[in-house]
């Protein structure tokens, strides 16, 4: 998968946002990973749907997703969820 300089930048914001620590085990975290799927343009970039993990956590939220939702709404709030579904979808 190719990245461009947009979703680098992103996911240094991501990274920085975090403190470089994952964001669902507190353990180094090393991948940004979109809450709201990274195929929708209209949410791609927006800060908040970046979530910064490690390995194991990421592998998990990618066989998971329901259950990785859930933890993210548990945490920014189903309004911030709702808001990034909504800008998604328009």
């Amino acid at each position: 998968m190719r990245y461009s300089e947009k979703d680098k930048d992103w996911g240094a914001e991501v990274k920085e946002n975090a403190e470089g620590m994952c964001e669902m085990c507190g353990d180094y975290g090393c991948d940004p990973h979109h809450a709201v799927k990274r195929r929708f343009l209209k949410t791609r970039w927006i800060l908040i749907n970046g979530v910064w993990l490690c390995r194991k956590c990421h592998s998990w939220s990618e066989l998971n997703p329901l259950k990785f939702i859930a933890w993210f709404i548990g945490v920014r709030g189903i309004e911030i969820y709702q808001m990034l579904i909504d800008k998604a979808k328009k």
